[in-house]
Order: structure tokens, then sequence, then C-alpha cells
């Protein structure tokens, strides 16, 4: 009797184990999403005007942001349309970086492989032309949930002086 008892106890603990590079199907599965990041490097720059920003991919629009700074204290003054946010220095007082939740990868059969893509970052100040880059991030696979695991996801994030 000792021994069936042995035996069931080993089974449930060898159910109970993941095998390497397997998925923990226990918790609950982390989001991915597609993400571009823009941090700007000189945060303390930031003159008072309105500030617009563009973001484009192949001349398509990705998104558009628009902020009054400083912020003023009683409502936000930011405005964003298509697929673009917009974050304030903690101050208020400038940006610290925009992000896209774009898709980059539309359109492609099968990408498993770091990519990158051309897009153009355009910033005025009260309508006057500020910066217009062409930045060529790479995006990198995301499995959050392990190396093998679903849902992948593509990511970059680049650092910007201007």
């Amino acid at each position: 009797m000792d021994s069936t008892y042995s035996v069931v106890g080993l089974a449930v603990l060898l159910m109970a184990t993941p095998l390497a590079g397997s998925c923990v199907t226990d918790c609950p599965a982390e989001p991915c999403q597609y993400t571009f990041q823009i941090n700007f490097a000189e945060q303390g720059n930031w003159e008072p005007g309105t500030w617009d920003f563009v973001l484009e991919e192949s001349g398509t629009r990705v998104g558009s942001c628009t902020i009054e700074l400083p912020e003023p204290e009683s409502s936000s003054s930011t405005s964003c349309s298509g697929q673009l946010e917009l974050n304030e220095t903690s101050d208020g007082n400038g940006v610290a970086s925009v992000e896209t939740f774009y898709d980059f990868t539309a359109g492609e059969t099968s990408v498993d492989d770091s990519f990158s893509r051309t897009i153009t970052l355009s910033v005025r100040r009260d309508g006057e032309r500020v910066t217009e880059s062409t930045l060529e991030p790479t995006f990198e696979r995301k499995n959050l949930n392990g190396p093998d695991c679903p849902p992948a996801c593509w990511q970059a994030t680049v650092q910007y002086k201007f």
C-alpha cells in the first residue's frame, strides 16, 4: 500500500512540474502590445509655446499630438489623434516621450526576426519646424509569457535629441 501512494505522488509531482521551455499555463497571460517609443534626451529645453508632433511610416500618418507648454495648471492641454500618445515630463514643462501602439508588421506574411522600419518624426513649435528626422528603429520580438509562448509582439525604443 505504501508503494501505491509513492507512485501516485510521483505521478502528481511530474504532472505539476513544467518542462523546460514550456509555457506556464497556471498564470494569466501577460498582454502583449506592439510599441514604438521615442524618448527625448534633452527634457529641460522646452520653450513655451504650442508643440506639434507627427509620426509617419512610409508616408502614412501613424498619429499626431499637440501640447501647450508649459502645461496649464487648471487642465490638460494635450490633444492626440491616431495611434500616438504623449508623455509629459514630471514637472509638466516638457515632453518626456511619444509612444505608439501601431502594428508595424502589417502587410508582412511572416515576421520571425528583428526588423527595422523607416519612420519620420516631425516636431513644430508655434507652427515653425523644430526638427524633422527619419528614424530606423529595430523592432525586437518580445514573448512576455516565456521564450516559446504566445503571444509574440514587436517593440522598439529610441533615444532622440534635437
